[in-house]
C-alpha cells in the first residue's frame, strides 16, 4: 500500500523494532522521526554553567548549578533573550554540519523547575492554569519564536521542534513562527470521558490556527507500563482522523508494545497514519481475517471485550492513568477474565494451521500475565485491608497471606517463564511497578501480636514455617525478636516552628513543615495543603496534588530491622497511591533499597496506621520514613500524622 496525499509526513513509532532490525517499521512504512523531543539539557549542558551561570535557572537570588550526572530536573532560563540566542546558535552550527538533516530539536527537559528570573516572571505570572498544571507555554513558545527568528536570519528554510508538553500543552496567546514544529502531546487514551475527549479534539484545532506550517502529535499508545490490554482503537482513529483533518503533519507515539496483548493497535495506528481517512472498521475486518484467520471471530470478541472494559472503567482520567502502577488490574476484575479467558479458550479449539495457533497462543500466554495479575491484586488488597480493619485472627490473616504469598510466586514464576520463551508477548519491565506494594510485614507483625495475645506463638510459628518462604523466613524471626525500640524519627508529629514552603514563580514546590522534614511537590491547580492543631501535635492534610512527597532521613544504628509508619485518614480513589515508605541510603546518599505499603482504594474516615518494615542492607548507613501521594483526584483527601520510625533490637 502506498501512503496517500493525506498521509502524515513523518510516521514514526518508538518501540516497534526492538526485535526484528526495522523490518516492521520498513513493511508499514513508517519513517524516522523529525528531531523535537527532550534537548535543553544537551544544548545548555550542566558544565556550562561554569562560563554562563545566568543561562541557568534563578531561585531566592541564586542560580542553580545542575548536577553533571542524573536527571534533569531543571529547565534552562529560557525567558531570556541570550539563552534564545544561544539555542539558535547551536542548531545553526549543527546544521552547517548535517546539511540533509530538515529540524533541530528544543524540546524542553522532562523538569518541572523552571525559576523565577525577572524575564521568566514577566511572562508566567500572574499563573494561568491548564489541565490543571501550570501554563508555561508563553515562557516555551516566546523562547521558540526567538529562536526561530534568528536561526531564520541565516537558514530560513530549517526547523526547530519543540515539544508542547506538561506545562506548555496550551496554545501561547500569540502567533507561533511558521519554522517551528511543535508536537503536541496528551494521554489520549483517557478520552473514555467525553469532556476530556472534547478538550482535546479543541486543542487540536487551536493549535492547527497557531501560525505554524507544520504540527506534531505525540501519542503514548503503551504497551509498557502495563500487564493488561490497554484496547482503545476507537479513540486512536478519532484523534489521528481529527487532527491530520485540521493540519496536524506529522505523527510520534511511544509504543514499545505488548505483542500478546495490545492486538490490533499497532497495526491500525501505521495504517492509519499512512491514510487516516480509512475506515476503522474495514481495517480491522482485514486485521482479524488475515492475521487470526479461522480464529478471528473468538479473537476480534476478546480484543472488543478488552476495549470496553478500558472505555468503561470508573474514575476521573488523568495523565497516564494506570501507568506503571499496579491499579491498572482494577480494569479486568476476575470474572472479566473469565469470560475473556473463554473466548481465548475458543480461539485456541479453532486455531487448525500453526500460524494461526502460534498467533493465538501469544495473545494468550500474555493474558496469562494480566490473569495473575489480577489475582494477585485481589489476595494483596485482601491481606493490606484486614491489617488495617484489625478485624480477624491471626489464623485468618495467617490463611489470607499465605495466599497472597502463593499469588506473588506464581505471578513471578509465570512471568519470568514468558519474557524466556516468549520475548515479543510483554515488553521488558521492572518488578518494583507491582510488588513495591507490600504488605508481608505489617501482616507479620500483625500475626505475632495476635498470637501473643492468645498465646499461641509457638503455632504461628508452626504455621508460618510450613510455608518455606525465604521472604518470611528473612523477616519473621527478626519481628519475633523484636523486643525494644531505637526511637529514630525526629518529630514526627510536626511540632514547633514550621520552614516555609518552597516556592518557586508562585508556584508550590514543597511544604510548610518543621525543619526535620523535607518535602517535594509537583505544582498544581488544586494542589492543598494544611496543617492543624496544636503546635506540638499537628495534622497535616493533602487534597488536589498530583504528587506530593515528604520524608526524612536518619543515622542508621547498627541493627537490622527498621519499622516505619503513620497515621492516616482519607479517602483514596482507584489509580491514587497513598503509600507509607522506609528506605535506606548508602555513604555516598545512593538509595540502596526500600520498602512500601499503600493504603487501598476506599474511605478511610477512621483512623488507621499505615507501617512497613524491613531488613536494613549491608552498604545502609541512613535510613528515611516518608509518605508519597499521587493522583489526587475531585474528592480525594488525606490526613497523616504521628510518623514513627523505630530500629527494633
Amino acid at each position: 500500500m502506498v501512503a496517500s496525499p493525506r498521509a502524515f509526513w513523518t510516521r514514526a513509532l518508538s518501540g516497534v523494532d526492538r526485535d526484528d532490525g526495522g523490518e516492521w517499521s520498513r513493511h508499514n512504512q513508517l519513517t524516522d522521526s523529525l528531531s523535537f523531543s527532550h534537548a535543553l539539557s544537551r544544548v545548555f549542558p550542566p558544565e556550562l554553567y561554569q562560563t554562563h551561570p545566568e543561562f541557568f535557572p534563578l531561585e531566592s537570588g541564586k542560580r542553580l548549578q545542575p548536577p553533571n550526572s542524573g536527571p534533569a530536573y531543571w529547565n534552562p532560563d529560557i525567558a531570556r533573550e541570550d539563552v534564545a540566542r544561544y539555542a539558535a546558535g547551536a542548531a545553526k552550527k549543527y546544521f552547517e554540519s548535517h546539511l540533509g538533516v530538515e529540524s533541530f530539536a528544543l524540546g524542553v527537559n522532562d523538569a518541572l523547575v523552571w525559576g523565577e528570573s525577572p524575564e521568566l516572571l514577566a511572562l508566567a505570572t500572574p499563573t494561568q492554569w491548564f489541565r490543571e498544571r501550570p501554563d508555561y507555554s508563553p515562557v516555551v513558545f516566546t523562547f521558540m519564536n526567538r529562536a526561530a527568528d534568528e536561526l531564520a536570519k541565516t537558514q530560513p528554510e530549517k526547523l526547530l521542534g519543540a515539544l508542547a508538553y506538561y506545562f506548555c500543552e496550551n496554545v501561547p496567546p500569540f502567533a507561533v513562527r511558521p519554522n517551528v514544529v511543535p508536537f503536541l502531546t496528551a494521554d489520549r487514551a483517557q478520552g473514555y470521558e467525553a469532556k476530556f475527549r472534547a478538550e482535546e479534539f479543541d486543542l487540536q484545532e487551536r493549535w492547527a490556527k497557531s501560525g505554524v506550517k507544520r504540527l506534531g502529535m505525540y501519542d503514548y499508545v503503551y504497551g509498557n507500563g502495563f500487564l493488561i490490554p490497554r484496547i482503545h482503537t476507537q479513540l486512536l482513529a478519532e484523534n489521528i482522523r481529527h487532527a491530520r483533518s485540521v493540519g496536524f503533519t506529522d505523527y510520534y507515539a511511544e509504543v514499545n508494545p505488548n505483542w500478546g496483548l495490545d492486538g490490533p493497535m499497532p497495526w491500525l495506528l501505521a495504517q492509519l497514519l499512512r491514510d487516516p481517512a480509512q475506515s476503522k472498521d474495514a481495517l480491522l475486518d482485514e486485521y482479524y481475517r488475515r492475521y487470526f484467520q479461522e480464529a478471528a471471530g473468538p479473537m476480534r470478541q476478546f480484543f472488543e471485550a478488552c476495549e470496553r472494559q478500558w472505555m468503561h472503567q470508573v474514575g476521573a482520567p488523568y495523565w497516564l492513568k494506570h501507568y506503571r502502577n499496579d491499579s491498572q488490574a482494577g480494569v479486568f476484575p476476575s470474572a472479566v477474565c473469565r469470560d475473556l479467558r473463554q473466548l481465548l479458550d475458543e480461539a485456541t479449539r479453532r486455531s487448525v494451521s500453526t500460524v494461526v495457533r502460534d498467533r493465538v497462543r501469544l495473545t494468550s500466554d500474555a493474558f496469562g500475565l494480566t490473569e495473575r495479575l489480577v489475582a494477585f491484586e485481589a489476595v494483596r488488597d485482601q491481606v493490606s485491608r484486614t491489617v488495617l480493619q484489625r478485624d480477624k485472627s491471626w489464623r485468618e490473616l495467617a490463611h489470607e497471606l499465605g495466599a497472597y504469598l502463593s499469588a506473588r510466586r506464581e505471578l513471578i514464576r509465570f512471568a519470568d517463564a514468558l519474557r524466556r520463551d516468549s520475548p515479543l508477548a510483554i515488553a521488558p519491565f521492572g518488578w518494583d511497578d507491582y510488588l513495591k506494594n507490600d504488605p508481608l510485614s505489617a501482616a507479620l507483625f500483625r500475626i505475632r501480636d495476635l498470637a501473643d495475645s492468645t498465646g499461641e506463638r509457638t503455632a504461628a510459628n508452626v504455621e508460618l514455617a510450613k510455608w518455606a518462604e525465604p521472604i518470611v523466613s528473612a523477616l519473621w524471626p527478626a519481628i519475633q525478636s523484636a523486643k525494644s525500640d531505637v526511637v529514630l524519627e525526629r518529630n514526627g508529629q510536626f511540632s514547633g516552628e514550621l520552614i516555609p514552603a518552597r516556592r518557586i514563580a508562585s508556584l508550590d514546590y514543597g511544604l510548610s513543615l518543621p525543619k526535620e522534614w523535607i518535602s517535594k511537590v509537583e505544582p498544581s491547580q488544586n494542589f492543598r495543603a494544611e496543617l492543624s492543631g496544636i503546635s506540638t501535635s499537628r495534622v497535616l492534610r493533602v487534597s488536589g496534588t498530583k504528587d506530593t512527597m515528604l520524608f526524612q532521613w536518619n543515622a542508621l544504628p547498627n541493627t537490622g530491622l527498621v519499622q516505619g509508619s503513620v497515621r492516616l485518614k482519607g479517602h483514596v480513589s482507584s489509580g491514587t497511591s497513598v503509600s507509607v515508605m522506609v528506605g535506606w541510603l548508602d555513604t555516598k546518599e545512593r538509595n540502596v533499597g526500600f520498602k512500601s505499603f499503600r493504603l487501598p482504594d476506599g474511605d478511610w474516615s477512621d483512623s488507621v496506621t499505615l507501617e512497613v518494615a524491613g531488613l536494613a542492607p549491608a552498604a545502609a548507613v541512613w535510613v528515611g520514613v516518608g509518605l508519597r501521594i499521587q493522583n489526587q483526584i475531585l474528592g480525594d483527601w488525606v490526613e497523616m500524622t504521628n510518623f514513627r520510625l523505630r530500629a527494633n533490637l
